[in-house]
């Protein structure tokens, strides 16, 4: 059916073939440029027996074909450079050249038959159709598809058929009553439609409602007035897909050819495109582009607002113009990691600018490469790090005075405790010796003075131990090391039980509990937390003491002691507060004070639940 409506149009039919093949190359090689700007022959090209020949407004040739090599014999190498049209004294059967320019320039297309010379001197005929590329309103080139002039009747249909099915665009055709005629295989896959189900049937009734759209309208003028027209639209198909065309609708005799070149990756790839230069032209980050050797191609406006030059002033000159001299040996080192296929990340490096001022910066590498792999540039983004250093600076001038604080505390606690300790060991020395050898002179009152004396001054030398114990927690030095706080806990509470054998003590643990730290800080930790429980269920017959974490990652140690009034659990990690009396338990009120500090140089957290009379639960966490 499809050779029988060719052979039927040879006249204008085989003309509308021949442009689809040409306009599949010529599209196919502006979507790769598109992609890549790279691929500019395309592999239709060299199983193509057409010759295609793209060349720039003077006629000079750019591009040649290898079907063009075989139809005319001269090759690529040969030809480019050259005015093809003299090479191979081309004459146009019936116009002359100025006549052919005319037509492109007022229609943007010539169609017709030359005699062209080949290599070998022969002469063949060819139909050749000649296409104006434009890039807006001016003409960038032509690209002419010449190809051998066949004897009508020597034409099969099967060859037309075969040239139909090979090719992934949309082809059919009607007749002058809207029955198909002919459709191609990428058209029965498009429509999900076989061509049995096709072929005969009206395009109205195979697809109702398409005569209210607007290519309906299109396909309806080209059948009146037998002028062929090109538009590009979007398409519904039944499987979901939304395709954008290319579509050319040309009037065969009694009836309409209309080929469909699918654009959508065109049109996806313009719109990448678009993005790219939009975030590309407006990133608040200074952003280049140059090729493999290092040489600018392009630049953006902040790149060019920071460094202080033009556009004209840095693009195809080396990157190293923004690099200090002392950082050249890294800027060869970069971009040579990066062309060899290593991603490039926060890299310190130092950019220039006209002026001379040297701006820290973070750079990112990344290639630019082609569908092979092969390198064709680089991305180079440098985020300017000129704040961060100041604040670095900052902070180091501030570790700096704040070591050398610790070092003058300690020097100062030390000093403090050593000078508080001489008036504290005479205090006690001299009330000993006054209740040894003067205690009968004195009477209960006398003696019992003394004694807190000596009490007074015991106690003072304890807290300032406990002040040289919390000085040294939030100074000591962190080793951090994989620790098991269930193990800790075995062991210190069988350390307490030994001490204290006649105790009825219960410790519930799991097999394990690790955690990352500093052992010698989280022993002292599980040390205070554990000696709590011990000291605040003594009370009890039988005393439990449970050891866990809880399914948030909150370690915990619980106790059925004498617990505390919750309205006073802010007070329990101040140094030196107490919620007892010290005639009910012992102690000088500093060891949940470590606790809290120990925990935060964890970077964790600690909290405490009780209630009198029922225990209490310590919380805590590590970083």
């Amino acid at each position: 059916m499809i050779g029988q409506e060719l052979e039927q149009g040879q006249g204008q039919g085989q003309g509308d073939l021949d442009s689809l093949l040409a306009r599949v190359a010529r599209l196919e090689r502006e979507i790769e440029r598109l992609n890549a700007e790279i691929r500019v022959y395309q592999q239709v090209l060299a199983a193509s027996d057409d010759a295609v020949v793209v060349s720039d407004p003077e006629l000079i040739t750019t591009c040649w074909s290898p079907g063009a090599e075989r139809l005319l014999g001269w090759s690529a190498r040969e030809m480019t450079g050259r005015r093809a049209w003299d090479v191979l004294e081309t004459e146009v059967v019936g116009d002359e050249l100025r006549d052919v320019l005319t037509k492109l320039q007022e229609q943007g297309e010539y169609r017709g038959h030359a005699l062209q010379t080949r290599k070998d001197g022969s002469r063949v005929r060819v139909e050749a159709r000649i296409v104006s590329v434009h890039d807006g309103a001016r003409a960038t080139g032509f690209v002419s598809t010449y190809r051998r002039a066949p004897e009508p009747e020597r034409m099969s249909a099967e060859h037309h058929r075969l040239v139909l099915e090979s090719i992934s665009d949309l082809v059919f055709s009607f007749d002058s009553e809207w029955r198909f005629t002919s459709v191609n295989e990428a058209f029965e896959r498009s429509v999900q439609m076989s061509r049995h189900q096709l072929l005969g049937k009206r395009f109205q009734d195979a697809f109702p409602g398409v005569e209210e759209t607007g290519f309906f309208s299109t396909y309806q003028r080209v059948m009146e007035s037998h002028e062929p027209a090109t538009y590009v639209d979007e398409y519904s198909f039944a499987d979901g897909r939304v395709g954008a065309y290319q579509v050319r609708v040309a009037p065969i005799p009694d009836g309409l050819l209309i080929t469909a070149v699918d654009i959508t990756h065109h049109k996806q790839a313009e719109a990448r495109l678009g993005w790219m230069a939009k975030v590309f032209l407006e990133a608040t980050d200074p952003i280049i582009i140059g090729d493999a050797a290092g040489i600018v191609t392009e630049i953006n406006e902040e790149a060019l607002r920071i460094y202080g030059w033009s556009r004209e002033d840095i693009v195809g000159r080396s990157v190293k113009l923004l690099v200090p001299d002392e950082r050249h040996a890294q800027a060869d080192e970069l971009l040579a990691r990066c062309t060899a296929g290593e991603q490039v990340r926060n890299e310190e490096s130092a950019r220039m600018t006209r002026s001379g001022e040297v701006i820290p910066v973070l750079l990112t590498l990344s290639a630019l490469t082609d569908e092979s792999g092969q390198v064709l540039g680089v991305v180079s983004l440098a985020k300017d790090i000129t704040e961060q250093k100041r604040v670095e600076d900052s902070l180091r001038r501030a570790r700096a005075r704040l070591e050398q604080a610790n070092a003058e505390l300690e020097t100062f606690a030390y000093s403090v405790s050593h000078d508080l300790r001489t008036p504290l060991r005479s205090m006690g020395g001299f009330s000993r010796v006054l209740l040894e050898k003067y205690s009968d002179r004195l009477d209960g009152k006398g003696r019992h003075y003394l004694e807190r004396i000596r009490a007074g001054s015991q106690n003072m030398g304890q807290l300032i131990d406990g002040m040289l114990v919390l000085s040294r927690v939030s100074r000591a030095k962190m080793r951090h090391a994989d620790v098991d706080l269930a193990e800790i806990a075995r062991g210190l509470v069988a350390t307490l039980k030994e001490g204290a054998p006649q105790r009825q003590v219960e410790l519930v643990a799991p097999a394990s509990i690790p955690v990352r730290g500093d052992r010698a800080l989280l022993r002292a930790l599980m040390q205070n937390l554990l000696g709590n429980a011990w000291k605040f269920t003594a009370r009890e017959p039988v005393a439990r003491i449970e050891v866990g974490t809880t399914e948030d990652g909150e370690h915990f140690i619980r106790d059925n002691g004498v617990g505390f009034d919750a309205k006073y659990a802010d007070k329990l990690f101040g140094a030196f507060q107490r919620l007892h009396a010290s005639n009910e338990f012992d102690g000088l009120g500093i060891g949940l004070a470590t606790v809290l500090r120990i925990v935060r140089r964890h970077g964790g957290r600690v909290r405490a639940e009780g209630e009198p009379g029922r225990g209490a639960t310590f919380y805590f966490t590590l970083e």
